[in-house]
């Protein structure tokens, strides 16, 4: 009791004062002591501060200035400002006052002692968070630069103050990027010196830290929120490359979005320019052969970036001498894609053949990415460059591209499209639409759904539009989808049109696991308002789908990991945990899963409405103890808890209320589904059994009601004898009088009141005898 409570060894590393876990307490109490501030540990403390505000503000700022040598001081201001910025009230007054915001930004700047630092930036997180979601967004643009003057004296260090300087800085930085009214919260001209600063980072950071910082930044740009991010720059290049090759799965993941212009949000916008993706092929092609010491080109004007990307490789970290460890099949689709835009656009700016551009981009609508040329006798390399072309992207290309691909004959068209594995070669005018649509998808999503419909109505065979129609249109757009069999029918034009289109073929598994994934999220998006068992054509359908994309698709399928999500997914909404004949099945499809989950994250990016890590690894562990599946699925259905849901399925109805012996609860339900262990129902755990539905074979082992005779979960034990068990207090006190033989008041000798061993009065009311009903606890 009378040691000294030691600081970890992280805190002590760089701290230039000593102090144990009770310092920061300590401090803060001086403090309110000198300057006679309220305390904040009480209710009544914020009140007082909030009436008082323009009396303790001026005092505690002051005080920051006057002792900024003292850094348990100012850690201690840091420390109050942080529970002053956490009350809405107080809050407020501090946005609209000018010194407040000069003291927190003078309190974020490099210390020797972590502790000052780590209040510090607790502080700035804190206040932009609250400034910038009230508006108030000169706070969080005058942090940006004392965080990164932090961030550069912290960057080595292997304590918190990194990612929490970090996390400050992403929230700063997202609130004066975002969209809003106010025009220019962030100048063009001073955002590329923040992103040069960030640049700059490099040698002063570790990688994990460097890669975090240009991650928070990137992440910004894909949701288009730094609209004045160079692209095209060559050194922005380097860093993707450098992320791609040594980064982590998360950055794996952002980078290969901006190479291969996948977005992380949507689809449908913008993609990067064609030039920034050919820098990024052309920086891997640079480092690999650099790596196998075939490098024949010359790489001058290449130095200055060949030196930046040495400098990620940070000097106390070993150089990588050998390729990246990629998945298995991994190395082999980035090799595909990555020169697809590079060749189509060399193409294109050497003969300015629009049609040749167009089809190969239908080939990689149709998601097959073979980047061989097609050399016919229109594109011969005599001709003139195209010089500046009309369009920066592709989503500006392809309406010149669908004109070109109109104009050529049908002949031309099988000559380049039958080899690439299709059954058959559409009509140019059917290409030129999809390319149209495809164009209305990436621009103008509302419009699309219009072009969509109408090319469905010209093309009714066409398998991608099939697709298209899916993203655009929902399913519930039948007027008689919820009434009838409105719901059936449409199940099976969808199994009819994918019947259409053979399940071996690229695009036939395209549209399967499209059919798949969109009835799916629309079943997990409207499962609150309807019971599950009305969606169980569409469920039965996603599940079909999922399982024919399963049976053809390779081992690095683009949604493998997609499908096998549907299927477990629905089967624990369908089912519950209770089907132990499919368990063999589950734990099959779960350890594929983990193995395409890897692939699918490093390689496709693709962000899924679900994630079920924690639901697999639960299922995994905890498959038959099933303690918490309620509270696990209101994480993603957040409306779980009407009456209809929770009816329709005999796990969902389950009640995991607190038991003050948890353990003894678990081991009751794995005795309950063991063949070897009895279970002993009189000391089954009421509070967390209540309201739960078993299946007819468990519920045939219940015990009745002594009143009532019905079977019972949740029969509730005498608490006298602890033998009679009933529904409710109506049936225990029934069973004490002898209502239930209709012997009214005059007890006969079979009643409970006369075979009770105790006897214990109620408390209160006019019943003044009769025994308790206890828990199963007692």
């Amino acid at each position: 009791m009378g040691q000294t409570r030691r600081t970890p060894r992280s805190l002590q590393q760089r701290c230039a004062c000593t102090h144990t876990l009770r310092t920061l307490s300590d401090a803060v109490k001086t403090l309110r002591e000198e300057l006679g501030l309220p305390d904040l540990s009480t209710k009544s403390g914020y009140r007082q501060l909030f009436a008082g505000y323009g009396d303790y503000a001026p005092k505690l700022f002051r005080y920051s200035r006057d002792h900024q040598d003292d850094n348990h001081a100012v850690a201690a201001v840091s420390a109050y400002l942080l529970r002053m910025v956490s009350d809405g009230g107080i809050a407020s007054k501090m946005r609209c006052d000018r010194d407040c915001e000069k003291c927190i930004v003078h309190l974020v700047s490099p210390s020797k002692c972590d502790l000052r630092v780590l209040s510090a930036l607790r502080l700035a997180t804190a206040s932009s968070v609250s400034y910038g979601s009230n508006g108030r967004h000169g706070l969080t643009y005058f942090l940006l630069d004392p965080l990164l003057n932090v961030l550069r004296d912290v960057g080595r260090s292997d304590t918190l103050a990194p990612r929490l300087c970090l996390e400050a800085f992403y929230y700063a930085l997202s609130d004066v990027t975002r969209p809003s009214k106010e025009s220019n919260i962030l100048p063009a001209n001073h955002l590329q010196d923040l992103l040069e600063r960030c640049i700059g980072m490099a040698g002063h950071l570790t990688r994990d830290n460097f890669f975090g910082l240009f991650h928070d930044v990137m992440e910004l740009a894909l949701a288009e929120h730094l609209p004045y991010l160079p692209m095209a720059d060559p050194r922005y290049g380097t860093f993707i490359v450098a992320l791609m090759r040594y980064g982590t799965a998360n950055y794996r993941r952002l980078a290969f979005n901006l190479l291969t212009g996948r977005q992380s949000q949507d689809y449908r916008k913008r993609t990067p320019p064609p030039e920034f993706c050919a820098c990024c092929a052309g920086h891997l092609d640079d480092s690999a052969n650099s790596e196998h010491g075939t490098d024949d080109h010359d790489h001058s004007s290449h130095a200055p970036h060949a030196h930046l990307a040495d400098t990620i490789a940070l000097p106390d970290e070993p150089q990588r001498t050998s390729a990246p460890a990629f998945p298995d099949g991994e190395s082999a689709q980035l090799a595909k894609m990555r020169p697809i835009y590079e060749s189509i656009m060399d193409d294109l700016l050497k003969t300015a053949d629009l049609a040749t551009a167009g089809l190969r981009h239908y080939l990689i609508i149709l998601e097959i990415p073979l980047p061989t040329r097609y050399k016919t006798e229109k594109a011969d390399d005599t001709r003139s460059p195209a010089g500046i072309l009309p369009f920066d992207t592709w989503g500006d290309m392809l309406p010149f591209a669908a004109n070109a691909v109109r104009r050529l004959d049908q002949q031309d068209v099988d000559e380049f499209l039958l080899p690439k594995r299709l059954v058959s070669a559409p009509s140019p005018a059917q290409i030129a639409t999809i390319l149209d649509v495809h164009h209305a998808l990436i621009t103008d999503p509302e419009q699309a759904v219009d072009m969509v419909k109408a090319a469905r109505i010209a093309y009714p065979d066409d398998s991608w539009l099939l697709f298209a129609s899916l993203d655009v249109e929902p399913f519930d757009s039948r007027p008689d989808f919820y009434e009838g069999n409105g719901q059936v029918d449409a199940v099976c034009d969808l199994r009819e049109q994918a019947k259409k289109v053979l399940a071996s073929t690229v695009v036939g598994r395209l549209i399967r696991a499209t059919i798949a994934r969109t009835a799916f999220c629309f079943v997990n998006s409207s499962v609150s308002c309807r019971k599950v068992s009305f969606w169980g054509p569409i469920l039965d359908l996603a599940d079909d789908m999922a399982r024919e994309y399963l049976e053809v698709c390779p081992q690095d399928g683009i949604d493998r990991c997609w499908m096998l999500e549907i299927r477990i997914f629905a089967r624990l909404i369908r089912f519950g945990p209770e089907v132990s004949p499919q368990l063999l099945d589950m734990m099959h499809m779960i350890l594929d899963w983990r193995q395409a989950e890897q692939f699918s994250i490093l390689l496709y990016g693709r962000l899924r409405d679900l994630h079920l890590s924690d639901i697999l690894r639960f299922v995994l562990d905890n498959y038959n103890a099933a303690l918490q599946w309620e509270s696990r699925l209101r994480a993603y259905c957040p409306d779980t808890g009407h009456a209809e849901y929770q009816a329709c399925s005999p796990w969902l109805a389950l009640s995991p209320d607190l038991d003050p012996e948890p353990e003894r609860a678990r081991r009751w339900f794995l005795n309950l589904h063991s063949p070897r262990d009895a279970v002993d129902w009189n000391d089954m755990p009421y509070k967390i059994m209540r309201n739960l539905a078993l299946p007819q074979a468990v519920l045939k082992k219940l015990p009745n009601c002594s009143s009532c005779g019905r079977r019972s979960a949740s029969l509730k034990k005498c608490a006298g004898c602890r033998e009679a068990m009933y529904c409710n207090s109506d049936c225990q006190w029934r069973h004490w009088k002898g209502q239930a033989c209709g012997e009214g008041e005059n007890y006969p000798k079979h009643c409970h009141r006369s075979e009770c061993t105790r006897k214990y009065p109620f408390k209160g009311g006019e019943r003044t005898q009769g025994p308790e009903i206890a828990c199963g606890d007692c």
